[in-house]
């Protein structure tokens, strides 16, 4: 073969290439959704640990891999943990990453080595140290949220009210460190787990404050909670006039009816 007819085969093999289809890349498994948040509402703080709650549901074939986030103070890190999938299986995997000191997500992959099968963003909000943060689990959260009144700290931030629930408290100690404080109102305390009540003695122990105000769900939407995070073990529900409460929060308006109360 000359050389003009080599160089000619060598010429089409490379059209030939480029014209080949691109490998595409790997889809989302059949049956597979996935629905990842970080705990505390997405807030976390500069060097503190952050939970990221991951629910998987997979009604296609079985699948096995890992949940992979990279975090760390530049993003470098990876965090992850193994899944297995079974067909109708439907399994909720909690993550505990350090986010990065820039950013606004995370992304978080499922993996079979090194195809991704599903990926997805989790949006996160950093806060400094000296920023004050303060959860509200309540009845109405909103109406509380509304009616707290803080002082910005001594950079003039203003602190951070969030409405909360009972399903956005990590199972950690370590991932509480983005609360200052926690005010509880009115909601059964039966809807934390052991690990969720040890991680708020945790909590309360290094230094968090807990705030429990009294409501009309009775002593018994306390009874997950020790004896060590109450004043008192409360026995009933008072109605109490709210003339007796000018000593603590001054004269009341001429319209204030009485208020329920949990005594003991």
């Amino acid at each position: 073969m000359t050389s003009r007819a080599r160089r000619l085969l060598t010429g089409l093999g490379l059209v030939a290439a480029l014209l080949l289809p691109a490998a595409a890349p790997v889809a989302a498994a059949d049956g597979l959704t996935m629905d990842a948040r970080a705990m505390l509402d997405g807030h976390a703080r500069i060097g503190a640990w952050m939970a990221v709650s991951v629910r998987l549901k997979n009604d296609g074939p079985p699948i096995t891999g890992e949940l992979r986030l990279s975090g760390g103070s530049q993003g470098t890190s990876r965090f992850g943990t193994v899944v297995d999938l079974p067909t109708q299986s439907d399994k909720t995997y909690t993550l505990y990453v350090q986010p990065p000191a820039f950013g606004r997500e995370l992304t978080l992959s499922l993996v079979d080595g090194a195809n991704t099968i599903v990926s997805s963003k989790v949006p996160f909000t950093i806060h400094d140290g000296t920023q004050l943060v303060v959860g509200v689990i309540a009845e109405r959260s909103q109406d509380i949220v509304a009616g707290i009144d803080l002082l910005p700290n001594q950079n003039q931030v203003a602190p951070v009210i969030l409405p909360l629930d009972p399903t956005q408290l990590p199972d950690r100690v370590e991932a509480w460190q983005a609360l200052d404080r926690l005010v509880w109102q009115d909601v059964d305390s039966s809807q934390l787990s052991p690990e969720q009540v040890a991680a708020l003695r945790g909590w309360v122990a290094g230094g968090g404050r807990l705030v429990i105000v009294g409501g009309t769900s009775g002593p018994g939407a306390l009874g997950t909670f020790p004896d060590e995070l109450l004043p008192y073990r409360p026995s009933a529900t008072l109605d109490v006039p709210a003339s007796s409460l000018t000593a603590f929060l001054g004269a009341a308006p001429s319209d204030a009816t009485d208020l329920p109360a949990l005594g003991g």
